[in-house]
């Protein structure tokens, strides 16, 4: 704190009641306090590795770029779009869930041995930070190794996608360092991740979790973006984008954000996207919000906010059990640019201000 830093400095307060009037006095000694916090933070980040070794010579060569989120908040479309770059190798025919790196490795648990996709976030080990005992050289290796064996390593961006990055970003750039490697962080509206885990509910489990109106959903979303708004104070490079503004309007803002991508971390333009309503391929995935595969990615413009429709059919926001998880969640769901009472608003994330996409 500024308290706590003053009385520790009398050498400072000492020159400042000998040199400052009375009367700027206290400006003049915050304006030398928060000096003193920015290289304190600018010293922590440079000692983040305290136990490493420098990066081997064939990780160094690479720089590696992390993509985060809740589950069904996009990161598999950010990671099938980049894949497409002449410059980024991703994990290719892994035969694991969406081919996420945390399915290959075994440094630290996976997500749904921590309790599952909608819970995770409150176990303890989930978050991990450049204080964890996992912080080792062998750990390192064993990562890169993990993930090697899928990248093609003639590239120079390697590309790790796994939604449960987001609570492991401090642990990521400690273990890369914080100069090679790069986070993209995807957003969406708490209840439109929701309606994905919803749909695979048993008709029980969708009746219990309905008469909450999914607050346990929204609580755990807001574990999650809550941490990583404090953890990414201790990211060198780290950008957000949200699903919604992404693919909702026209080819042209898809587009736009791509490149913006592209040039956040540092590479020509290569990746062209491809967008359309209502569209239909005869193979590869299909998701909501896109069809195809790595080689052919097109955007399903206008579906980010189809759950809404699905949500009102099966619960009425008026009701009282809504309503109660309205009152609680509002405000803090608001800072991340969504609203629990009016769904279909959505406005800039005032919690990532500073590291958006297009804003």
């Amino acid at each position: 704190s500024v308290g706590s830093l003053s009385a520790s400095m009398p050498i400072v307060n000492l020159a400042l009641r000998a040199c400052i009037p009375s009367r700027f006095r206290k400006l003049w000694q915050l304006w030398v306090l928060l000096i003193l916090q920015h290289a304190l933070k600018c010293y922590s980040l440079s000692q983040q590795q305290p136990n490493l070794h420098p990066l081997p010579d064939f990780m160094a060569k690479h720089k590696f770029l992390f993509i985060a989120g809740a589950h069904h908040s996009g990161t598999t479309l950010a990671n099938l779009i980049l894949c497409q770059h002449k410059d980024i190798s991703c994990l290719l025919k892994t035969h694991k869930p969406q081919d996420e790196g945390q399915h290959l490795q075994s440094v630290y648990k996976i997500a749904a041995k921590l309790g599952g996709i909608s819970r995770y976030g409150y176990h303890p080990s989930s978050h991990m930070t450049e204080t964890s005992d996992k912080l080792t050289d062998e750990n390192r290796l064993s990562l890169f190794r993990s993930w090697a064996k899928f990248w093609d390593l003639r590239k120079p961006f390697l590309l790790e996608k796994s939604p449960p990055n987001i609570l492991r970003m401090r642990f990521l750039q400690a273990t890369f360092t914080s100069s090679r490697s790069f986070f993209l962080m995807a957003l969406r509206h708490p209840l439109g991740t929701f309606r994905n885990v919803f749909a695979n509910l048993s008709q029980n489990n969708k009746s219990r979790k309905l008469n909450t109106c999914g607050q346990h959903f929204v609580d755990h979303w807001l574990k999650l973006y809550e941490t990583a708004e404090k953890d990414i104070k201790n990211i060198r490079n780290i950008k957000i984008f949200q699903l919604e503004y992404f693919i909702e309007h026209s080819t042209g803002q898809a587009q736009e954000i791509v490149e913006e991508m592209e040039r956040y971390l540092g590479l020509q333009h290569d990746v062209h996207v491809r967008a359309n309503r209502n569209i239909t391929l005869s193979n590869g995935r299909k998701l909501q919000e896109f069809h195809g595969n790595r080689n052919q990615i097109v955007i399903e413009l206008g579906t980010s906010m189809n759950w809404i429709s699905d949500w009102q059919r099966a619960l009425s926001m008026r009701s009282a059990s809504c309503q109660e998880v309205i009152k609680k969640y509002e405000n803090r769901v608001n800072r991340f640019g969504y609203s629990l009472k009016n769904a279909t608003s959505i406005s800039k994330p005032t919690a990532f201000e500073g590291h958006l996409l297009l804003y």
